[in-house]
């Protein structure tokens, strides 16, 4: 089978201003299905655009200029973009690029009268910026190839009106060839969903067919802008989400039911009319049966069965974490003993065949730190006691508030330290359980540790009814990280014999012993 990472096409960015009749719009970016076929997958032929006049519609950029609609090919509705860079496809298959020439989605003529005071582009040339290098060979799609996929994904038929946060809508319903299409390629996930307020649309829908119902803003993941539908459209949804996908997705959409962060348009909540008939179509929804094999369409990309179980029960937020059960850093920036650990870096081996040196050095030099050196470094002159004591409880009684939690406390912080409280959840650590290495807060968790605190806020995925360990003191779980990394390191040499264990505890005890190991670094 061709490689379904292979098509990789160059991007011209160029200003919604100067888009034309032609261009392949990238409508959607970071999606599933985009991974596997390839950059063409969520880009569509601009066939009609025009600029709204600005003041009808809300925008981000106080450039003097409205925002953009433009009808796509296979696109449901007319997409609203904000005045900006987008990305179009510097190349284009020459073989659908004729078949949607000679196929229009859209009727000749679409766009022109349809939003009050639009007028047509006028494009200029400094607007649109060259993609850098060359054109590259690309191996395009051929008709006679066999399909990624065995069938299309089944889809539900629902008004848009009934769409919600968390439905796969359809938002590009063709490609050519269609071969090319993974199974649910296409479909994207609806982060933002209301309706256009009824005293709005006069002043900015001129096509008496959309003026007539209500308007639907929809903004799916990804999405370079804002679609509008129809009320009464019909449209697609997946019935059956594969479960990774949903999962890995819906993980991001974690702040909730919140607007896009580019608003062009001022919705309501919810549609005004017909909410007997969006309470149907849900019913069709919830109550429909994926068709025999519908699963199989999907192979499990996560075959490890933690990482899967953590991936499809796991959920994101953010709670406490023994520090214990975190990694150790893997590079102290500015830190004034970071010379000796790169030095003993160079005793550890590259790692290639069992875990990483960085997190095992860091704690191999930590384990030997005495007071006086954690006073030479800057970040351990806070009382990181009283900062994790604060941070715990604004977890674990005030849902995160550590403002609640700090009131609560008789004893002071100065300006210094609550800046470092407020960025444990500003900034806060972030770290899926498992993960050999955490984002954030390298040398918080190093004086969390040094002070003696056994856990602190930590976001990222987790197993709700999966306890922790024990907590651990700081030194013990240093010496038993950088003993677990010899083990390793020895398994992968000699198996598991009698002396494993014996050379290892050596190795660890002893790095002079490290320079007649046969994969040793080599300084530089």
């Amino acid at each position: 089978m061709e490689d379904l990472m292979a098509r990789r096409i160059p991007i011209t960015r160029q200003d919604s201003h100067a888009l034309q009749p032609g261009d392949y719009l990238r409508i959607a970016c970071d999606q599933w299905g985009a991974q596997a076929a390839g950059d063409d997958a969520f880009s569509a032929r601009v066939e009609a655009c025009v600029c709204l006049p600005q003041g009808v519609a809300r925008t981000d950029r106080w450039d003097g200029r409205g925002p953009v609609a433009v009808w796509c090919h296979g696109v449901p509705g007319p997409l609203v973009l904000y005045s900006g860079d987008q990305a179009t496809l510097a190349q284009v298959d020459p073989e659908r690029d004729a078949y949607d020439r000679t196929h229009p989605w859209w009727p000749p003529g679409a766009g022109a009268s349809f939003f009050r005071g639009a007028e047509p582009l006028e494009v200029e040339s400094w607007l649109r910026t060259p993609s850098a290098g060359a054109r590259q060979p690309i191996t395009w799609p051929d008709p006679s190839n066999p399909a990624r996929a065995s069938r299309r994904a089944a889809a539900v038929v629902l008004t848009a009106h009934a769409l919600r946060e968390g439905d796969y809508l359809e938002i590009m319903a063709a490609r050519f060839p269609e071969g090319d299409r993974t199974a649910d390629e296409g479909f994207a996930r609806v982060q933002w969903v209301g309706v256009l307020d009824r005293q709005h649309v006069p002043s900015l829908i001129a096509d008496r067919a959309w003026a007539a119902t209500s308007l639907m803003v929809v903004r799916t993941r990804g999405m370079v802008g804002l679609l509008l539908l129809r009320a009464d459209q019909p449209v697609n949804v997946l019935g059956y989400v594969n479960p990774e996908r949903a999962a890995i997705e819906g993980s991001v959409d974690v702040e909730g039911n919140e607007p896009p962060w580019d608003p062009l348009i001022e919705p309501t909540t919810q549609p005004a009319d017909a909410p007997g008939e969006a309470a149907g179509a849900r019913a069709v929804l919830n109550s429909w049966k994926p068709p025999c094999g519908e699963a199989e369409l999907y192979p499990r990309r996560f075959t490890d069965p933690e990482e899967r179980r953590l991936l499809l029960e796991g959920i994101n937020g953010l709670r406490l974490v023994p520090l214990s059960s975190l990694p150790w850093p893997h590079h102290l920036s500015r830190c004034p003993h970071l010379p000796r650990v790169k030095a003993l870096l160079e005793t550890y081996p590259d790692g290639r065949r069992y875990d990483a040196p960085g997190p095992a050095a860091h704690a191999e030099v930590f384990a030997r730190l005495t007071g006086q050196d954690f006073a030479e470094c800057r970040y351990h002159q806070a009382n990181w006691a009283l900062i994790g004591e604060i941070a715990a409880a604004a977890v674990r009684d005030h849902a995160g508030d550590w403002r609640a939690a700090l009131a609560g406390t008789a004893v002071a912080l100065s300006p210094e330290e609550q800046g470092y409280l407020e960025y444990l959840f500003a900034d806060p650590i972030k770290w899926d359980d498992g993960d050999g290495t955490f984002t954030n807060g390298q040398h918080r968790s190093c004086a969390l540790r040094a002070a003696g605190v056994a856990m602190c806020p930590v976001r990222g995925r987790y197993l709700a009814a999966e306890p922790y360990p024990a907590t651990v003191p700081a030194r013990e779980h240093a010496e038993r990280t950088v003993a677990s990394f010899w083990i390793s390191y020895v398994r992968a040499h000699v198996g598991e014999r009698r002396l494993t264990h014996s050379i290892a505890r050596a190795l660890s005890r002893w790095p002079a012993l490290r320079r007649f190991l046969p994969t040793r670094r080599h300084p530089g």
